[in-house]
């Protein structure tokens, strides 16, 4: 690797202030669900946690990774790691209806997961 002017470069496991820029979302992302999920009081089943992540995944990579032209509706469009990671430059648009807070106790799992969704 040496030969080639290949560094290679550990980052730690338990390391996380090594990490920086991607451990600081991690934080934010578990702080956010952390308070959603309190407000539910029950803990959703598999299936229903994990649309639920899916979901908050699909937000947090439509976010721009810059800030040059985000206000200004002629030029580009922002990059986002979703399109990176799925080369398409669409947007990914919320499902219809509305969601209010009583949705957490609705028996429609999907309902409920929609509602905190939205609140994230």
């Amino acid at each position: 690797m040496a030969r080639q002017n290949c560094d290679f470069v550990l980052n730690i496991p338990a390391s996380s202030y090594m990490g920086g820029v991607w451990e600081r979302q991690i934080g934010s992302i578990r702080r956010i669900l952390a308070g959603i999920m309190n407000q539910v009081g029950t803990r959703p089943n598999t299936s229903s946690f994990r649309t639920l992540m899916y979901e908050v995944e699909a937000i947090v990579n439509s976010r721009p990774l810059t800030v040059e032209n985000v206000n200004d509706p002629t030029g580009p469009i922002p990059l986002t790691p979703n399109q990176i990671l799925t080369m398409k430059s669409h947007i990914i648009l919320p499902p219809p209806g509305v969601f209010v807070k009583a949705d957490i106790y609705a028996r429609k799992r999907w309902r409920v997961i929609q509602h905190l969704v939205n609140e994230f």
